[in-house]
């Protein structure tokens, strides 16, 4: 059976998305650029990354998607 190697990113909407990476660096201590952050597992092909980053709730970056998450 295949495996899958990795996610090439988490992205979302947020009403406040510099709030939001503040309060995740102060709790869980995650490093934040302007557009997010970067995640390196060891367990990915070389060179391998899962980006995170939140966007203004306002943006049409997603567009024509309406929805700000969704869940599996």
């Amino acid at each position: 059976m295949a495996k899958v190697p990795g996610v090439g990113g988490v992205f979302f909407k947020s009403p406040d998305p510099k709030r939001l990476y503040d309060w995740y660096a102060r709790w869980l201590g995650m490093e934040f650029e302007d557009w997010g952050t970067a995640f390196y597992p060891k367990t990915m092909p070389a060179n391998g990354q899962t980006v995170w980053s939140a966007f203004d709730a306002q943006t049409n970056y997603s567009a024509p998607a309406e929805k700000s998450s969704c869940s599996i």
